[in-house]
């Protein structure tokens, strides 16, 4: 990474609706790491694609810690308006994370607003993508990354196969 990455937050906290994710799960927390990714990826300039990754880490009591965010591959189809994985490099990255003892929470990737909104194809992907997995997992992460320089930036939700569901953030704290 070779932008400057200044002054970020130790991490981001979210509250849980309850049985979201797991059972007794309250907490949904990202690493200053995460938020490294995310910033770095932002699409703050017009020529610059959509990126996305996946969302790995691990349940720590009522807390759930995503400390991996996986970048954007050279095989993955990315458009300014548009991202789409490699399903192969997708599933490898689950094995491997899960080899180490992580877990697979969910999806991330970018839209070039201040305040991201996900689209229908989003939405769509996303209620398919919980649908066809083979998990334990109650619903999977959302994380749509913005242009702007705070966690107002972030649209993170929680997604099954039947909805989505829009998490309110513990506190703010600037990218």
């Amino acid at each position: 990474m070779t932008r400057v990455l200044e002054n970020l937050p130790h991490s981001a906290v979210y509250k849980l609706p309850k049985s979201a994710i797991w059972i007794d799960v309250k907490i949904l927390e990202f690493s200053s790491d995460v938020l490294k990714t995310f910033r770095y990826f932002r699409q703050i300039y017009p020529q610059q694609t959509e990126a996305g990754g996946q969302l790995f880490g691990s349940l720590l009591g009522d807390t759930v810690k995503v400390t991996i965010a996986t970048y954007p591959h050279p095989t993955d189809t990315r458009s300014r308006t548009s991202f789409e994985r490699t399903q192969i490099v997708e599933q490898v990255e689950i094995n491997e994370a899960f080899k180490s003892g992580k877990h697979y929470f969910g999806d991330w990737h970018t839209h070039p607003q201040a305040r991201p909104l996900p689209s229908v194809i989003d939405k769509n992907n996303a209620k398919h993508l919980f649908q066809k997995s083979k998990t334990e997992l109650t619903d999977f992460l959302m994380v749509i990354v913005g242009t702007t320089l705070t966690t107002d930036n972030l649209y993170v939700a929680i997604v099954n196969s039947r909805r989505i569901r829009k998490l309110r953030k513990h506190c703010n704290v600037k990218l």
